[in-house]
């Protein structure tokens, strides 16, 4: 499974498409499962707590779903073959038709795993850039840092020019692609296995640093919806380690990512 630039191309296999197009549909299943607990938090305590996931009588189960996607996720990047991978039901297949989607929620996933994808690509791009030109920076790190900020620039620079060509929301358009780079820092932490992080140490930045690039970085009010689903993909990485405190006090949905953003 790879996506990756090589002197003058980017290639990439269609296992890599269909595994990102599952933790797409896997990362809006962990917003829908954590939205409703971090909107509680904020417009009461202002403050996380494991009693608040204790009393969601159908987060187990909500848990369990988007695990399951995870599983197959993780599967795929062991197996030679998607044919090898158990598809889980509730996902649909990959298709480039988005009115095939069913639902709301199917559409806002096709969305996610293509701006996700897009993200991927553009980082891809700027090695191929990089190597074009040569003026690569010398550390590695440095390059993949470049290679993130280039992506995340591409995707959210021109917002304003592209919203007043279609009449979108520019704030609404900016939060979605946001969402979107989200998805793709949640798949490079998904396909980073932790006893691979240090054997990586050396050429790329480790995942928190690489949410901070593609994510957080960016420019969004701080209530955005971007920083709901941002927060919400990185307590599913937290809770499933068990690193998540009792109490968590946050200001706001950013001020929450970034907080957790520490915690991962």
């Amino acid at each position: 499974m790879t996506m990756s630039a090589r002197h003058n191309r980017v290639s990439w296999t269609h296992k890599t498409v269909v595994h990102d197009w599952l933790l797409a549909f896997s990362g809006w299943k962990v917003f829908v499962a954590y939205s409703p607990l971090i909107f509680t938090a904020k417009i009461t305590t202002g403050e996380l707590t494991q009693d608040l996931f204790a009393a969601d009588e159908a987060l187990h189960e909500a848990e369990q779903a988007f695990d399951e996607v995870n599983y197959c996720a993780r599967l795929a990047r062991e197996v030679e073959s998607f044919d090898d991978v158990p598809w889980p039901v509730s996902i649909p297949q990959v298709t480039d038709d988005r009115e095939s989607m069913a639902t709301v929620d199917g559409k806002a996933s096709f969305d996610l795993a293509c701006i996700s994808v897009a993200a991927t690509f553009l980082h891809e791009l700027r090695h191929v850039q990089f190597w074009n030109d040569q003026n690569a920076p010398s550390d590695p790190q440095d390059e993949e840092r470049a290679c993130d900020s280039f992506s995340r620039s591409f995707l959210l620079d021109r917002v304003a020019d592209y919203s007043l060509s279609t009449g979108e929301s520019a704030d609404g358009v900016t939060s979605k692609r946001i969402m979107g780079l989200a998805t793709a820092a949640y798949t490079i932490d998904e396909a980073t296995p932790k006893d691979l992080a240090a054997s990586i140490s050396d050429t790329h930045p480790p995942t928190p640093e690489r949410f901070k690039s593609l994510v957080l970085d960016a420019t969004a009010p701080d209530d955005a919806h971007c920083w709901t689903y941002t927060a919400s993909l990185l307590l599913a990485s937290i809770r499933r380690s068990r690193r998540l405190p009792i109490n968590l006090q946050f200001s706001s949905s950013r001020d929450l990512s970034e907080k957790l953003v520490g915690l991962l």
